[in-house]
């Protein structure tokens, strides 16, 4: 068997974990996304609550509900931290995705590349042998005739 043809199940197998890591790179890209999303809707909540409790202090309102609400607002800071340490997280491996996918992107190229070379040797050697037998069943045509 040919040295190209026997690396055909190897970029096979290359290929098929690029095409693996590509959809992890795009999953987690869509964490990400999906994080920074809640992220912006947690904040414009809280901004909403803020701008209400400056209406209140235009109306009577208890004190229990004025600490209830303050609280409120302190919950969703914590909870928006708490996001954004995570959206750390996704980010980080995000970029460990992405580098996988990098490595494999690599590896496949490597062995297209491989491959490509011991074709073009293949092809070589058989144009040379091509040419050897040629020329000697020109050299035998010149040996009858002689």
């Amino acid at each position: 068997m040919k040295r190209s043809k026997r690396l055909n199940p190897i970029i096979e197998i290359a290929e098929k974990e690029e095409q693996k890591a590509a959809k992890e790179m795009g999953d987690a890209m869509s964490q990400v996304n999906a994080c920074e999303e809640q992220i912006k809707q947690l904040e414009e909540y809280q901004q909403e609550y803020i701008n209400n409790l400056n209406t209140m202090g235009q109306k009577s309102v208890s004190v229990m509900y004025l600490k209830d609400y303050y609280n409120f607002i302190a919950q969703l800071d914590n909870t928006i931290k708490q996001q954004y340490q995570e959206l750390e997280n996704l980010k980080q491996q995000l970029e460990k995705k992405r580098e996988e996918y990098i490595q494999c992107h690599v590896r496949t190229n490597a062995l297209s590349k491989a491959k490509n070379k011991f074709v073009d040797q293949e092809l070589f050697a058989e144009a040379k042998q091509e040419q050897l037998l040629s020329d000697d069943m020109g050299q035998r045509k010149r040996g009858g005739n002689l």
